[in-house]
């Protein structure tokens, strides 16, 4: 078996067993224990006139390399993910 670790939505799988499982297994899926997880979201940064903007909640920084939030300067430039939301700056290559 794959150490890769998958997950799915249990309504989901409730409702496509309910269309041809059995209530035993219906009752396995519904008594194993669930995964905390949060969703991914993905954005991408944006150009905005002088600032790069994330996609996702607007938060930016200057091309220079620092980033703001209500007009101060709060650090240096991180590209893989928004500090402000999180989110994952991946969408272009995931549209392509």
């Amino acid at each position: 078996m794959s150490d890769k670790k998958e997950y799915i939505e249990r309504g989901a799988l409730m409702d496509e067993l309910a269309k041809r499982a059995t209530y035993h297994s219906m009752a396995i899926v519904r008594e194993f224990p669930a995964a905390d997880v949060e969703e991914v979201v993905h954005g991408e940064w944006e150009t905005d006139r002088d600032t790069i903007r994330c996609s996702v909640c607007g938060f930016g920084y200057f091309p220079n390399g620092y980033f703001f939030k209500d007009g101060q300067c709060i650090g240096d430039l991180i590209f893989d993910r928004c500090p402000n939301c999180g989110a994952k700056m991946d969408e272009k290559e995931e549209n392509k």
